[in-house]
């Protein structure tokens, strides 16, 4: 297979649509319908859980111009740093309308497949093309639609189309099976904590203690190294950020970057040991919880717990409830909300007795070996499909017909 017959054609030629979402943000409301943005999408489609909510009239008014997906529509993070970075295929049953931070691409199924066109802008090669060709802006990047149309996209005939995205959705699907997988057993685990580690009434079982997490563990807070010793980042050692909780899981074995030897020895107090809580403590990320599976160093928007093996699960699962409460103690004023070292040290938490705690700990085990197993799949399957996308994307690989 090659670029023989494979025609020339604009974004502009293969879209019967080509827009974004809504300009402006209505207010919001707790009973109200979704309303997504780029940190609602993932490559699986649009996150409903994260949605804000916003009135019905003002969700109709949004849906009456056109900001509301139908299925089979490409949705590409169009704003901010992380623009272009997240494409999927809209294919939910969910009503929704979207913010401006998200274009809205609708296909001409007579000319490309929805899942062609998916796969295109989730090359790296086009990807990093359309970085340094259609984003506008220094403080906040952002793609320009109108030129956006002009881009120029390789297609094959749709035969060809679907042999292409076949091989690519075998291995996607999997994925995705995996992860829902991961989301049943993380709701078991939650039910676990909530029906073991919650006091049933105000007062508390006999051997129960309120105690503060200085108490419980050590905290560390981590630290990023000097911008101007490129040489610290290499391929040795999981350096933990923020980013790294974008397609969030519970356990975390690897990141997006990784430390060098000269690296992990200038941060040698920053690092983590196996089952470490990982708590992200700044910004619009705050409040998502980790459990490292191995040894790792964070950046300074990371407070991290060492503690007790029988603590590990109930230290987490006991943060991740305490969301609200964290994303509160952060607001104070302040234009970037965080939570220093010393405020997180001071959350309480209710903690059950040792035989509980230990109890708790021991049921979670197998769990929390199959997420893992899960996510080592899910990693071997991702570097898979990475590998042949840009190669099936240039007519590289002979597909049988």
């Amino acid at each position: 297979m090659s670029f023989n017959g494979w025609k020339n054609l604009t974004l502009g030629e293969v879209c019967i649509k080509i827009t974004d979402g809504a300009h402006f943000s209505p207010k919001d409301d707790i009973a109200g319908l979704p309303m997504a943005s780029v940190k609602d999408l993932y490559r699986y489609g649009v996150n409903i859980s994260s949605c804000r909510r916003i009135g019905k009239q003002d969700f109709e008014d949004l849906k009456n111009q056109g900001c509301m997906p139908i299925k089979g529509d490409i949705l590409i993070a169009k704003d901010g740093n992380t623009s272009l970075d997240t494409v999927c295929v809209f294919n939910q049953n969910d009503e929704l309308v979207l913010l401006s931070s998200v274009a809205i691409l609708r296909p001409n199924v007579n000319l490309i497949s929805s899942d062609f066109l998916n796969y295109y802008f989730d090359n790296p090669v086009t990807r990093n093309f359309l970085k340094d060709n259609f984003r506008s802006g220094s403080a906040i990047p952002r793609v320009v639609l109108r030129d956006f149309r002009k881009v120029i996209i390789k297609v094959p005939d749709l035969n060809i189309q679907k042999k292409i995205t076949n091989v690519l959705r075998s291995l996607d699907n999997k994925i995705e099976l995996n992860l829902q997988s991961n989301q049943t057993l993380e709701e078991i685990a939650q039910a676990l904590f909530k029906k073991m580690c919650l006091p049933k009434t105000d007062e508390l079982p006999e051997g129960w203690r309120v105690k503060k997490i200085l108490e419980i563990g050590k905290v560390i807070t981590g630290k990023t190294p000097s911008s101007k010793t490129p040489e610290h980042f290499g391929e040795i050692m999981p350096f933990v950020t923020p980013t790294d909780f974008k397609n969030y899981t519970k356990i975390i074995l690897s990141a997006y970057r990784f430390l060098s030897n000269d690296g992990i020895y200038g941060l040698k107090s920053k690092v983590l040991p196996e089952n470490s809580i990982i708590v992200t403590c700044i910004g619009s990320d705050m409040g998502k919880v980790g459990i490292n599976k191995v040894e790792c160093v964070t950046n300074q928007q990371i407070n991290s717990i060492i503690a007790n093996e029988n603590l590990i699960d109930f230290l987490y699962y006991s943060l991740l409830n305490k969301y609200e409460l964290l994303r509160n103690m952060a607001t104070g004023g302040s234009t970037m909300p965080m939570i220093n070292k010393s405020q997180f040290e001071e959350i309480e938490l209710i903690v059950p007795d040792k035989s509980v705690l230990e109890n708790f700990q021991n049921i979670l085990s197998p769990i929390n070996e199959q997420i893992k197993n899960n996510i080592q799949e899910i990693q071997t399957l991702t570097a898979l499909r990475d590998s042949l996308l840009p190669k099936l994307m240039k007519g590289e690989i002979e597909l049988k017909m």
